[in-house]
């Protein structure tokens, strides 16, 4: 029977750090964020501490703020293939070809940024990708929260945005996930595979049985 099958990337498809935090590195180190850049970031965690409160750090996106996503997006689809790609683990990568064999849906669903989750998209053969927008104004990043940001709870509501779209739901489907950030997805999904998890991830896994690898 045909399952949807949820993949996150940052720690279950690829090794951690996460492909954002490189990718940030990758921009200080060669001049491309400089000053006005950090003070939109300063200014982010100023405006937007009350709303998200501890996950003020995982929400800004301000550290691209003024630069031109048509250049940005093309460096950072040249980094991930260089450099991203090459951390991807063959373990796992079995697995979701093992489930894209038996005709299930593979939908990666990560907190990345769309435009690097996109290449990892097109390398495995997943035709569908839900992961962070970035807002934007004039063809140049904004300083605004991201429009969409898979991250916790909300990686729940856009799982089940795909269950409508394909007339499913969460009890039919599986996921695949590395962080107790991911609970909240993984005890809703009727499969829970839980993947080099974090130290309470991997408490909450072995408590209900679920599946580590």
């Amino acid at each position: 029977m045909q399952k949807l099958v949820f993949f996150d990337l940052d720690g279950t498809l690829i090794n951690n750090p996460s492909s954002e935090k490189l990718y940030l590195f990758w921009l200080v180190v060669h001049g491309y964020i400089g000053i006005k850049q950090i003070i939109y970031t300063l200014k982010f965690i100023g405006k937007w501490l009350h709303k998200f409160k501890s996950e003020i750090l995982v929400k800004n996106k301000a550290y691209l703020c003024d630069l031109s996503m048509e250049e940005t997006i093309q460096k950072a689809k040249q980094f991930t293939r260089a450099k991203l790609l090459p951390r991807l683990r063959p373990h796992i990568i079995e697995r979701l070809k093992q489930h894209q064999a038996k005709g299930d849906i593979v939908i990666l669903l990560t907190g990345a940024p769309k435009f690097i989750a996109e290449v990892f998209a097109k390398q495995l053969e997943i035709f569908e990708i839900e992961a962070t927008e970035f807002s934007y104004f004039n063809n140049c990043f904004s300083d605004l929260p991201p429009s969409q940001h898979p991250f916790a709870q909300e990686k729940v509501t856009v799982a089940q945005k795909v269950c409508a779209k394909y007339n499913s739901d969460l009890h039919n489907s599986v996921a695949y996930a590395n962080s107790i950030h991911d609970l909240a997805l993984l005890e809703k999904v009727g499969q829970a595979v839980v993947v080099t998890p974090d130290r309470k991830l991997r408490r909450i896994a072995v408590q209900r049985n679920w599946e580590i690898i």
